[in-house]
């Protein structure tokens, strides 16, 4: 499976000019992989979290995007430093969202928002959050109440 995510990256990294919609199922399939097993992508993430990001932020909402932002969450909760080194990325993606089908899903975001939020304390979060687009910061904060 590692194999599978490592190639799945590849696409999101950069060295080759690649196609948006090559980008956006590189990103899903990244997700449906961090899904199924969290763990061992976990050590991974560092080298591909904002790429991944940045691509799913793209992604339009569906039953697709919901499956790569269960793995996002997933892999993200077992490894959350890459989300703070990477975080307007990942804020930019988890806000993408303009309606989430799965509460579930919706739920578990902000948790995994609020776990992030008491692991760097609130000085070093509200720093990130203003380091913010304005846009991206309001539908954060939204998210958060």
């Amino acid at each position: 499976m590692v194999r599978i995510a490592e190639a799945a990256a590849t696409p999101l990294m950069g060295g080759v000019r690649v196609s948006r919609s090559l980008q956006e199922n590189a990103a899903i399939t990244l997700g449906r992989a961090a899904m199924v097993c969290p763990n061992q992508l976990a050590p991974l993430l560092p080298h591909f979290l904002g790429p991944w990001c940045n691509a799913l932020r793209n992604v339009r909402d569906d039953h697709e995007k919901e499956q790569a932002f269960r793995g996002l969450v997933a892999v993200v909760h077992k490894t959350p430093e890459p989300a703070v080194t990477s975080f307007p990325a990942f804020a930019s993606a988890i806000t993408s969202w303009r309606h989430i089908q799965d509460e579930g899903l919706a739920q578990a975001m902000v948790q995994l928002l609020r776990y992030l939020h008491n692991g760097v304390g609130a000085e070093a979060w509200g720093r990130m959050v203003g380091s913010l687009e304005p846009a991206v910061r309001s539908k954060l904060e939204g998210m958060c109440r």
